[in-house]
């Protein structure tokens, strides 16, 4: 392979077989003893967010973005997945042939489980070769799925985490099959520390629950269990390729007084359009921004005008990547957040025209922006009522292919949402009046808008539940 290859795979070696995680620091002296890279190329390697996730500590550097800090870690990352079906002959399968309790730790059926036991198995290896895995030995694979493959590896109880009873919001308490331990102790960012009112280790729920998945359960693999949970989070809350990437905003002054000082990148629009630079890591704001958001705001346009333009369906200016960052949605704050993004809902009639949900006909809106923004779901579909006159039908809608199919003749039609434009003049007059500004968030995630796929990792709560192309 080339030599950006070897380097890539080098990087992962090495951050697997260091708990799938190292600070960069120390990535950057075991990095730079075996190649001679320039910061700036280690940089754009750990740019491949498909295999790295940076975060923790960083700097930033003007418009290109934050950089790894000295107490950054840096955490592998994949798309590799086990094979989740009982019988599959894996001519077209594309995930590992593997028993998920050989990954945990311990599978106890041995030659009588059903399941290979072949790491490099010839349907495997190709896969491994193909993701530039195939030089990780098995311990270092296993890491590197047990923090990335969600299906391994039990559930936090988000509800646990909620709410001021002993067992947060959770209804099942002591019979959850979820585990019921601290979210933010596993980040390691949990304030409270010993006074936290939620559990820091696991206890003896937990402990039967992790057992049953054939993990083993001694002090020193609670260690790195709880490590290979805090690489997951960050890996779910750090980055994803098509990823909707949020902007915090705040309702008084910065926390920090002085922006170098915030952990948040600040941006004086509720939206920012940004193109990538050819070096793979920076990102160069648009120099038309209002002229790109007004014309994105119009469900008809697949393509800005102006120089240079944006193809909204692709997310690309020219073969540069684009992404937008924007404000929180107006469903999931409260109407007090000020400067949220208004998302309007639109289908396109049998004319080709888009008619926006809510003006030609009545249909429960909000009820559709709240199962975008991490409502109720059924294989990826929202279903609900559609009314026009005294009329009434039933209609899914679909998340990942952004369609409505009405129940009863299966008829589908397109659907879109785009962001009610909001004018730089009309942030000013808000700004006026109240006393704020808006903080875009230290990680800034590669983030593509199609008409098929959202995802928003960056939220929490009952979104946690959301399977992710509906985040």
């Amino acid at each position: 392979g080339s030599d950006a290859t070897r380097v890539s795979a080098f990087i992962t070696k090495l951050l697997c077989r260091s708990r799938g995680c190292m600070e960069y620091s120390e990535l950057h002296r075991a990095v730079r003893q075996r190649y001679s890279l320039s910061d700036q190329d280690l940089l754009a390697f750990l740019g491949d967010t498909s295999r790295f996730i940076v975060t923790g500590d960083s700097s930033q550097s003007g418009v290109a973005g934050p950089q790894p800090g000295a107490a950054s870690r840096v955490i592998a990352k994949t798309s590799v997945r086990l094979c989740q079906m009982h019988e599959c002959d894996g001519r077209a399968c594309q995930n590992l042939h593997l028993c998920k309790y050989l990954v945990c730790g311990q599978c106890g059926r041995g030659k009588k489980c059903k399941y290979s036991h072949k790491v490099h198995s010839s349907h495997n290896s190709n896969i491994l070769t193909e993701e530039g895995l195939q030089d990780l030995d098995q311990l270092e694979l296993f890491q590197l799925l047990l923090q990335n493959d969600n299906w391994l590896l039990p559930d936090i109880c988000s509800h646990y985490n909620l709410g001021s009873d002993k067992h947060g919001s959770c209804t099942y308490k002591k019979k959850c099959f979820k585990l019921h331990i601290c979210k933010f102790f596993l980040q390691g960012d949990c304030i409270f520390a010993n006074n936290c009112r939620r559990a820091h280790r696991f206890d003896e729920s937990s402990i039967m629950i992790l057992e049953k998945r054939c993990f083993k359960v001694d002090l020193n693999s609670q260690r790195v269990l709880y490590e290979i949970y805090k690489n997951q989070l960050l890996c779910d809350s750090g980055t994803t390729q098509m990823v909707n990437t949020l902007v915090n905003l705040l309702l008084a002054n910065c926390f920090y007084f002085l922006p170098e000082k915030c952990r948040n990148v600040h941006y004086e629009l509720p939206y920012r359009w940004q193109i990538l630079h050819s070096d793979g890591v920076s990102w160069n704001d648009h120099p038309d921004m209002e002229d790109v958001e007004r014309a994105y705001s119009k469900p008809e346009n697949d393509v800005s005008e102006g120089l240079p333009p944006v193809d909204f369906q692709t997310m690309k200016c020219g073969s540069a990547e684009v992404r937008r960052l924007s404000t929180q949605s107006s469903v999931t704050k409260h109407s007090s957040h000020f400067l949220t993004t208004e998302w309007l809902w639109y289908w396109k009639d049998s004319e080709g025209q888009w008619r926006q949900y809510g003006l030609m006909r009545c249909i429960y809106v909000e009820s559709l922006k709240f199962c975008f923004s991490g409502g109720e779901n059924d294989g990826g579909k929202c279903h609900l009522l559609l009314k026009s006159g005294v009329s009434r039908c039933y209609s899914a809608f679909s998340m990942s292919d952004m369609c409505q199919q009405n129940h009863d003749n299966q008829a589908k039609v397109e659907v879109r949402r785009r962001p009610r434009f909001i004018s730089a003049s009309e942030v000013e007059r808000k700004r006026s009046r109240y006393s704020v500004f808006v903080c875009l968030p230290e990680i800034l995630t590669d983030f593509s808008i199609s008409n098929k796929y959202f995802q928003c990792n960056t939220c929490s709560r009952r979104q946690d539940l959301i399977p992710h192309p509906w985040r």
